[in-house]
């Protein structure tokens, strides 16, 4: 009977190669054989796992680009039809050159991103952010989004000064402070922001029914107004 050849690749071979010395160490040292064991049935269980499929790869990213194409849509407000050629927001083809989320029109001006998606097992963040980088437009900011199985929900990384120009966006920085009366009696303070903008922190509870609806009513008036009533 021929013995079958198997032609191993570079990886698979120098596991080949630990496995044979764990067995040469077994036989030199019996002090732990059990934990040597351990070791060598991990090694020979990575040596016969089957390498998963391109197609089934390529299946993979894409499911995690059509949700990132939904997410983008649902944020927008535009409908995400990756089959019509005139939707904003497209899924690229796996190995296709560029981002993995192709943008157009208003959808690219509202969301000013290059989005690359990883759904991998193996996690190499210097390599993703790297690839990120080169396909990030001018005037854009790169976007990486990651999932795997440890990694229940998508993951989303992006530099520090991108996420803080998001943060003082929706936060514009306080430049001041000031206190909220009525009837010559403090009910709160407000702190002013750049901008102009007044944000109202719930003001301190009293036990007249009258007040407290007197307080409610001219909360709501200054935060319609964006402004409070300031005593310096």
């Amino acid at each position: 009977m021929s013995e079958k050849k198997i032609k191993l690749t570079l990886n698979e071979m120098e596991l080949k190669l630990i496995i044979d010395y764990i067995a040469a160490y077994e036989m030199l040292v019996h002090r732990s054989p059990a934990r040597t064991s351990k070791i060598k049935k991990k090694l020979e269980t990575a040596l016969n796992k089957k390498p998963m499929k391109i197609s089934s790869r390529k299946a993979k990213g894409r499911s995690l680009q059509y949700w990132v194409c939904n997410r983008i849509a649902e944020m927008l407000g535009i409908e995400f039809v990756q089959k019509d050629d005139t939707c904003l927001i497209h899924s690229r083809e796996m190995g296709q050159s560029g981002t993995d989320i192709a943008l157009r029109g208003e959808a690219a001006k509202m969301f000013p991103f290059d989005v690359e998606c990883k759904n991998t097992e193996g996690v190499s963040f210097n390599a993703f952010i790297q690839q990120a980088k080169a396909n990030e437009k001018p005037e854009r900011s790169w976007l990486l989004v990651i999932k795997n199985s440890i990694i229940e929900k998508p993951v989303a990384v992006m530099d520090w000064e991108t996420f803080e120009k998001i943060f003082r966006k929706g936060n514009p920085k306080i430049v001041g402070k000031a206190v909220m009366t009525l009837d010559g009696a403090e009910i709160g303070k407000c702190y002013i922001h750049e901008g102009g903008l007044v944000t109202i922190p719930e003001p301190k509870k009293y036990d007249s029914e009258a007040k407290k609806e007197a307080i409610d009513a001219l909360v709501k008036k200054a935060r319609k107004r964006r402004m409070g009533v300031l005593e310096p």
